[in-house]
């Protein structure tokens, strides 16, 4: 079973160097990356996919202001059309960390040849909005950041993404990656899943693999040295600088979730924030 993995991204950090770095050794010339609005000059040390509004609209994908970040799955598909001779397809967020040596991992996900392979696979709320006018299929969800599926398996995502794409459909309520994928590929039975949680249990079970809070890389080096596991969202200084500046805006509770982090940053670094 051969199988492409691509970091999906729209810039070149520290964060997405560093799961080169990881992965490279192992997967060679499988490891590619699908670049979102590619700033000019920025070169990856591997093969690029580049998407854009003209891309997706020309592959029939309805382009939403934030759809880079909201619909995951756009750059699924621009990647099965960009490398269409493997069985299987894999993104990798670049807040997503390899602790020891992933090999072990990369050669048991070889033997598995479900179709729909992620995290946390259940039940999402029927009334948040990405779920709203998902369609006529119960909401379901996963961890989006790490997930793999089979080329039978996004070749019918994608045709059925291009159909709600026509759709009258407001932005607002529009779909998300995970709402949209997992919703409507698992209520076909005639593909097969696995939960990572079940399958490669030990590359899990403590650490932190869900939407947030951030962890800073130091730490994460610090914890897990040595040790094979799998983390989620595991971010530079300067991206977690500015990104909990954002969600300082926007929500309450974050300070909290963070105390850690915080502590870690010098005066200079706080007033930045």
């Amino acid at each position: 079973m051969k199988t492409v993995v691509a970091i999906r991204t729209n810039k070149w950090t520290v964060n997405e160097q560093r799961v080169f770095q990881q992965l490279s050794p192992i997967l060679g010339n499988n490891l590619k990356v699908v670049f979102h609005n590619r700033p000019a000059g920025v070169v990856p040390p591997m093969e690029c996919v580049d998407i854009s509004n003209s891309v997706m609209s020309e592959m029939g994908l309805h382009v939403i202001s934030d759809w880079g970040w909201r619909c995951g799955d756009y750059a699924y598909y621009a990647l099965r059309a960009a490398y269409p001779v493997f069985d299987n397809y894999m993104l990798v967020e670049p807040d997503v960390y390899f602790s020891g040596d992933p090999t072990a991992f990369f050669d048991h996900l070889a033997t598995i040849s479900n179709d729909i392979v992620a995290l946390r696979l259940g039940d999402f709320d029927p009334k948040h909005r990405f779920a709203r006018r998902v369609g006529p299929v119960p909401p379901k969800r996963a961890i989006f950041a790490l997930t793999r599926f089979s080329g039978r398996a996004l070749d019918r995502a994608y045709a059925l993404r291009k159909t709600y794409s026509t759709q009258n459909i407001p932005d607002f309520v529009y779909s998300n990656d995970e709402v949209f994928v997992f919703s409507n590929l698992l209520a076909d039975t005639t593909l097969t899943v696995a939960d990572l949680a079940e399958v490669a249990p030990e590359w899990f079970e403590g650490a932190q693999f869900d939407t947030a809070p951030d962890l800073l890389s130091e730490h994460v080096d610090q914890d897990y040295h040595g040790k094979n596991k799998i983390l989620h969202p595991v971010v530079d200084r300067e991206f977690f600088k500015k990104a909990l500046a954002k969600r300082m805006v926007g929500r309450t509770g974050v300070l909290s979730q963070s105390s850690r982090a915080l502590s870690a940053m010098s005066a200079q670094e706080m007033d930045d924030i």
